[in-house]
């Protein structure tokens, strides 16, 4: 019945983006989940009819849902706590390792019991990562187990009851595909028995072309085009009828014309050799590329999914297979478990925008970012909860109560803490939603700290002058934070004047 409440509570930021503690196999359902990630200062404007009238409204854009991760044994159904039977379930907030912990048992409908730990963090190190680890532990029962992980881009923004019947689309998808080690120059493309055509990055043509990447980028653009025109001249010779040319044939075609490339350009020590590789069989991920309708931001999503054993085991799974909708994209696993050995999973999600400073296009820099850290969990999570300590270490609060105090609901013990306890989990949760929203990362920024901060969409995520209050705190233990947050009054005041001007003149007319 307070899920949302939970949802909320359970926030997880880094001053540049932030993501509600929404359960991952969890969709947006009314009154009980409500996945949401918001980017500072990621705006956009819609008109709605209101009582025959056209209204336009300014929100804060509910992003592409990167949560969405489930599993299901063979046979049996996707992870739904509304129709599996629930044996045990916790969820925690750790503020002092700034992670989301979820535990919890559920049996299905044939009795078969699975153990689920969750931790989930939104990188306090690098402002554009999100890390979200299950384990997953099969009681009591083995055989073949489906994961899916997706990236979901239907979302609306439906969080606040009162803004129902108002312009809720933000996002159109532009377009996704699968994460690659992206050369600097064009791929070269052939084919791939497993997989079919699929690579909307690079946009090229033809037969041999469409299907899988070989990496060149360390190839000459001489050697390029001795590999290109090879393919193209067997494609031809498919397309004419040549007995005996396939896929296979294809490729050992592309091997050869790379070998005789590389024994006619000159020696680089420096030099990769070349290897074919089917982006689909061995990618990183997948990514997938919005745009907001009105301010026309792009926002790229990309995440990497890993599948390791925890015990001292080879995993035995099926190439990952491509789910996709026009607002949707994912992948889904397949692994044979044992009863009593756990398997990890740790998906790595990117956020790149086109305000992000300092990059080429915001899915290139999304791919980038998962290709620089997708096997980096566990240094990445150490690194996120030594920060979080240190911070800690510098601004830790504790009150001391005076005995005699008595009457307020707020000094009430509970069944665990004490009044003074009490006190001080709430001063301290509401210092660590401080630090959700106003860190070191906004700097140089277009964003400031919203009323409701990134939790949600009341207030529509607007700005108003809660920094002032804010800053006396930040100017003593997080002076860049407050850097921050001051910087970004030239950007937002004169048009706040504005509005408000124009707002107090039709007033004024209306009266």
């Amino acid at each position: 019945e307070r899920e949302l409440l939970r949802e909320a509570l359970c926030c997880t930021g880094n001053g540049v983006f932030a993501t509600r503690g929404a359960a991952p196999e969890a969709t947006a359902e009314e009154g009980v989940h409500y996945p949401g990630t918001y980017f500072a200062g990621g705006y956009n404007r819609a008109v709605s009819v209101v009582a025959g009238n056209k209204v336009e409204n300014e929100d804060l854009v509910n992003l592409p849902n990167w949560l969405p991760l489930s599993f299901k044994p063979e046979g049996g159904d996707w992870l739904d706590l509304r129709h599996h039977k629930i044996l045990m379930f916790a969820q925690e907030l750790d503020i002092k390792e700034g992670t989301v912990v979820r535990r919890f048992r559920v049996q299905d409908s044939a009795a078969r019991i699975t153990t689920i730990v969750e931790q989930r963090i939104v990188s306090l190190k690098k402002s554009n990562l999100a890390l979200l680890h299950w384990t997953i532990t099969p009681e009591n029962w083995s055989g073949p187990l489906h994961i899916r992980t997706m990236i979901d881009a239907s979302v609306r923004n439906e969080g606040v009851l009162r803004y129902k019947g108002l312009s809720n689309k933000h996002l159109r998808v532009v377009r996704k595909g699968l994460v690659t080690h992206l050369p600097s120059r064009p791929s070269i493309l052939h084919g791939c028995d497993e997989h079919p055509a699929f690579c909307e990055h690079h946009h090229l043509q033809g037969l041999t072309l469409s299907d899988c990447v070989l990496d060149d980028s360390e190839l000459a653009v001489d050697q390029q085009q001795d590999l290109r025109i090879s393919l193209e001249d067997a494609a031809d010779a498919k397309a004419a009828g040549a007995d005996g040319v396939n896929k296979n044939e294809l490729r050992t075609s592309a091997e050869k014309a790379v070998k005789n490339s590389h024994e006619k350009a000159p020696h680089h020590p420096a030099e990769v050799p070349m290897h074919a590789r089917c982006p689909a069989c061995e990618s990183n991920g997948v990514w997938l590329l919005v745009q907001t309708t009105q301010s026309r931001v792009e926002v790229a999503c990309a995440l990497c999914t890993r599948l390791v054993a925890t015990s001292n085991r080879q995993l035995r799974f099926v190439t990952p297979r491509i789910e996709q909708t026009d607002e949707t994209i994912g992948q889904l696993f397949t692994v044979d478990v044992e009863a009593g050995r756990p398997i990890d999973v740790h998906k790595l999600v990117a956020l790149v925008t086109s305000r992000d400073k300092a990059i080429s296009e915001a899915s290139i820099d999304a791919q980038h970012a998962i290709n620089r850290d997708c096997d980096n969990f566990r240094e990445l999570l150490v690194v996120h909860q030594r920060m979080w300590q240190n911070i800690w270490g510098r601004i830790s609060i504790k009150v001391k109560l005076n005995p005699g105090l008595r009457g307020e609901k707020l000094f009430e013990a509970s069944d665990e803490l004490t009044p003074e306890k009490r006190v001080n989990l709430i001063l301290r949760y509401h210092t660590f939603e401080l630090h959700q929203v106003g860190t070191w990362h906004m700097l140089g920024r277009d964003a400031s700290i919203p009323a409701r901060g990134l939790s949600g969409e009341a207030y529509r995520g607007h700005i108003f002058w809660d920094e002032m209050f804010i800053a006396p705190f930040f100017r003593h233990v997080a002076a860049r934070a407050s850097s921050a947050a001051h910087e970004a009054r030239p950007f937002v005041g004169p048009s706040r004047i504005r509005v408000q001007c124009w707002m107090a003149c039709e007033r004024a007319c209306a009266d």
